[in-house]
């Protein structure tokens, strides 16, 4: 068992019941163990702190402007997720359309 791996899932939260409890009692006589915990729990918590920012209003609307310009400007054709029609090949296979060049015939 990789214990560097197990401190991090440990302050992760992600152990069983089980697991916590034997790593629980490792990490009461193992200072080495209880230094890996610590390493975890401040590389971790730069996650917690977050972006306190919240992004501009109309940041999705700019973004989605941009992608629908660099569509247009593409000779391939994008299909948004809620856009197209998904055909039943078989019973659990389904396509749905998203291009076809003309040139060559090819599709995706």
């Amino acid at each position: 068992m990789d214990m560097d791996v197990t401190a991090g899932e440990y302050v992760l939260g992600i152990l069983s019941f089980d697991q916590r409890s034997r790593f629980e009692e490792r990490l009461a006589r193992d200072p080495a163990l209880r230094d890996q915990v610590a390493r975890w729990e401040a590389l971790l918590s730069r996650f917690e702190r977050g972006n306190e920012t919240a992004p501009p209003r109309d940041l999705w609307s700019r973004v989605a402007g941009a992608l629908d310009r660099e569509a247009s400007a593409s000779s391939f054709h994008t299909v948004r997720l809620d856009e197209g029609e998904w055909i039943l090949i078989q019973p659990g296979l389904e396509r749905k359309f998203l291009y076809c060049d003309p040139a060559t015939g090819t599709e995706s």
